[in-house]
């Protein structure tokens, strides 16, 4: 009786782990086919966005990111460059503001982190009502000068929520940076690509 229970217990296991392998490999062998009809022609408005960067002690790697997101080629006014220095300690808010962002200082110790921080600036984006659409970086990003045309294109094509291709900086570094390379590679390809030709949502990270 207890052989028999063994068993079981390890043909579920064997059934399981051969029905997840299955299914990511009909998601990848079904998305290597561009089953989604393409977006067609130029959009024909630009919307507007509040682009976020919730920073904490991050004067180090702020500058970077919004002089990087100065250079979008998207028209200027159709976009903002917001600052969350959430309980900063250091010269975050300062230079933000001196490379031209918007900053909003927040003060809350018992509640510090990037879940606070963004809460508290869509509460405050939505009593302001200005904005057609919102964009979150870390600080330490960088971004692809064509972004928020093609996040436009999306949104403007129906889509509610955008999840854009990550890559790191540097992936040939080191071993280290490699390994984190490769993982976002196989996600952008195997997973997120594949899940979003075949009709699914992409996972949002």
């Amino acid at each position: 009786m207890e052989k028999n229970l063994y068993f079981y217990l390890f043909l579920c296991v064997q059934v399981f782990t051969a029905l997840l392998g299955g299914y990511y490999l009909f998601i990848y062998t079904v998305g290597l086919f561009p089953w989604r009809r393409k977006e067609e022609g130029a959009f024909k408005k630009y919307l507007k966005f509040a682009v976020l960067i919730p920073a904490h002690d991050e004067e180090s790697v702020i500058e970077n990111l919004i002089n990087n997101l100065k250079e979008l080629e998207y028209p200027k006014g159709f976009y903002e460059v917001i600052v969350i220095a959430d309980n900063c300690n250091d010269n975050t808010a300062k230079l933000a503001k001196e490379a031209g962002a918007i900053v909003w200082e927040r003060r809350e110790p018992s509640k510090r982190g990037k879940q606070y921080a963004l809460d508290w600036a869509f509460r405050r984006i939505i009593k302001e009502g200005k904005y057609d659409a919102v964009c979150v970086f870390d600080a330490d990003n960088l971004v692809s000068l064509n972004f928020l045309n093609r996040v436009n294109e999306k949104i403007l094509s129906g889509e509610k929520v955008v999840q854009c291709y990550l890559d790191t900086k540097n992936p040939f570094d080191s071993w280290i940076t490699k390994a984190y390379a490769l993982g976002y590679w196989i996600s952008n390809r195997v997973f997120q690509l594949a899940r979003y030709r075949v009709g699914f949502s992409a996972v949002l990270g």
